[in-house]
């Protein structure tokens, strides 16, 4: 499977509504998995029935840097960002690993790899979110998603 990398994510837009440095420990993710998806969901930027899919993404792009990326080392913390406005809301999750090559990613569809136990949450997240980078190489990841359309108020 391509990976782009860039030197630099995109633009974020919007204002950032949330900011943590997390441990590298698997445990700790769920928590602020919980916080990161209320946070969205409060805010109207997804509608209940795709909370799962923000969780989904989410949770891979925080195991791909806590595993991958830092190793499990609780010392090296994975910096999470949560910025939008009300068009929708992006990501960006920064580990403090040496990043990947772009060309490092097998494609979970090939027929080799289809009963691999790893490599589908960056399918996953391609398939799920609007926009999926890759930056410093390979180190940082953007992930933004436009507003599903909200159902109109109710008369009053």
């Amino acid at each position: 499977m391509r990976i782009d990398i860039r030197a630099q994510p995109p633009d974020t837009f919007g204002e950032v509504f949330w900011r943590r440095a997390i441990p590298s420990v698997l445990h700790a993710k769920n928590a602020v998995l919980d916080e990161i998806v209320s946070v969205i969901a409060n805010r109207y930027l997804c509608t209940p029935d795709d909370e799962s899919h923000v969780r989904l993404c989410l949770d891979e792009a925080l195991v791909n840097a806590i595993r991958h990326g830092n190793r499990e080392d609780p010392a090296k913390p994975v910096h999470v960002e949560v910025f939008g406005d009300d068009t929708g809301w992006g990501v960006i999750v920064r580990d403090q690993g040496q990043g990947f090559p772009a060309g490092d990613v097998a494609d979970p569809t090939a027929g080799e790899n289809l009963f691999r136990e790893g490599g589908r949450g960056l399918l996953l997240m391609r398939e799920l979110m609007d926009q999926v980078c890759f930056f410093a190489g390979g180190a940082g990841l953007f992930l933004s998603r436009r507003c599903s359309p909200r159902p109109p108020a109710p008369p009053e």
